[in-house]
């Protein structure tokens, strides 16, 4: 599987599924509707047909629902890549389901685990004419969220995942990092950046919150 595959959900996930305020077992909540949309940085250009692609335009969209006293939740979404020259284009995107554990270890720091099954799909074209890629994978993640002041309205969050595509022969990982600032309790603005072994991404987000 195309290792874009692999950065952009590894990328733009934690800008998806984000967090509020909510009371214990977790300071945040994890029950949300999300947009992000930024720039993939590939760390090798992509050659295609005599055009070079450095860059591709992201895009994603998640929802994430608490439950069983919290202390649960279900994520599910979709992202994309894609990029354009005069003649080529490529596009790939991948739609994931998890679940995940979060518990608070602090009055202000969850912690948190989750596990995703992942459905890519990657489409390089030369004018009409068209290659495309379908495979499945998983993926893990680990992270923190915590909050940096008082009245609880800039929060942080630090995160690493690691995914495996079955035509790939080892897993891909990254460490991403964010920063949100709550226009209220249900309304979340966010950065993300994440560093991957092949490229690095760097996202806005908006994420509102009905619980």
């Amino acid at each position: 599987m195309s290792k874009v595959f692999q950065s952009v959900l590894l990328g733009v996930c934690g800008s998806v599924l984000s967090c509020s305020v909510l009371a214990a077992p977790t300071n945040f909540s994890y029950s949300s509707i999300g947009i992000a949309f930024g720039k993939q940085t590939l760390d090798d250009p992509i050659v295609f047909f005599g055009e070079r692609y450095e860059e591709m335009g992201i895009g994603g969209i998640g929802l994430s629902v608490q439950f069983a006293d919290d202390v649960l939740f279900l994520e599910t979404g979709s992202q994309a890549a894609s990029n354009e020259g005069p003649n080529t284009s490529l596009t790939s995107s991948v739609a994931f389901i998890g679940l995940g554990a979060v518990q608070a270890v602090s009055d202000s720091v969850d912690v948190y685990g989750k596990l995703d099954l992942l459905s890519g799909t990657s489409e390089a074209c030369l004018g009409a004419i068209c290659a495309k890629d379908d495979d499945t994978g998983s993926a893990f993640g680990l992270g923190l969220k915590a909050w940096f002041d008082d009245a609880r309205t800039i929060a942080g969050r630090l995160s690493y995942s690691s995914s495996k595509y079955s035509k790939d022969t080892k897993r891909s990982s990254s460490t991403s990092f964010g920063l949100s600032a709550y226009v209220s309790e249900k309304h979340e603005l966010g950065f993300g950046f994440s560093n991957g072994e092949s490229s690095r991404v760097t996202s806005f987000s908006y994420d509102y919150y009905f619980k």
